[in-house]
């Protein structure tokens, strides 16, 4: 990671223009509404995402446990068409509008109070990671890539992988990687470009295709309780959760024994 006062101003030179442009949608201290009973909207959502988040094939979104403002800013932009999407866009046409978005919001909060079981989702399910790819996304995720001025991913999505909800920034620990794949190229690609001052665009164009596939293949297996910030309060028990050999945020069990 970027180390110093040239450091800080790197980070400084990317993010500033990016927390100005959140400034106007800044979600500190939104407390999600209580859905006790699933809105009837989730019968429509679960064909694609399942009935409590965990989505039925690897090409579609997790949204069990995603933040809530995150999920909210995400229905949101596909009902002003501002995001679109082949599946999504018709969807989202289908639920009635409500003063104040008040079944979008009812939505999010139904999915994201959802626990998601990381160990079945439909990407971690088809086998573990090799040792190399977990070692090269981890080294991308926390420490990014220096000589193509790539920054760290954990500058926005946090050191456990659970994003900031405070700027609906989106949870990444456990996504089905097929679908981070799919997003990364489109925001290259600019076919997405919902982020702030295009700032995820600008940093997918610099990522290769093995840099993507890695990163993503990362976080599908990344737990938050085997981070700091996510789990352990202590050295000692980052240490115990993360063997020697292994790699940090991964259960040992889901990584390949060869490379």
């Amino acid at each position: 990671m970027p180390r110093g006062r040239t450091g800080f101003l790197t980070l400084l030179a990317w993010f500033a223009p990016a927390a100005a442009a959140l400034a106007a949608t800044d979600y500190l201290g939104v407390v999600p509404p209580k859905a006790v009973q699933p809105p009837a909207a989730v019968a429509t959502c679960a064909a694609c995402h399942g009935a409590t988040g965990t989505a039925i094939a690897p090409t579609f979104p997790n949204l069990a446990g995603q933040n809530y403002s995150y999920l909210l800013k995400t229905l949101e932009d596909f009902r002003t068409g501002q995001r679109k999407n082949a599946t999504m866009t018709p969807m989202i046409a289908t639920v009635p509008v409500a003063p104040d978005n008040a079944n979008l919001k009812q939505l999010a909060a139904y999915f994201s109070a959802q626990r998601l079981d990381e160990a079945k989702t439909p990407g971690v399910a088809a086998g573990p990671l090799t040792l190399e790819q977990a070692q090269a996304g981890y080294q991308l995720y926390f420490q990014g890539n220096a000589k193509a001025d790539v920054p760290s991913c954990v500058a926005c999505h946090s050191m456990s992988g659970e994003g900031d909800p405070s700027m609906a920034v989106p949870r990444l620990a456990g996504q089905n990687a097929a679908y981070l794949v799919s997003q990364l190229q489109q925001f290259a690609a600019g076919s997405r470009a919902t982020a702030p001052d295009h700032v995820m665009a600008k940093i997918a164009k610099r990522l290769t295709a093995p840099e993507m596939q890695n990163v993503s293949a990362y976080l599908e297996h990344m737990r938050p309780s085997l981070l700091p910030g996510g789990g352990p309060t202590s050295y000692a028990q980052f240490v115990q959760a993360n063997p020697s050999g292994g790699v940090p945020g991964i259960p040992p069990a889901e990584i390949a024994a060869t490379k």
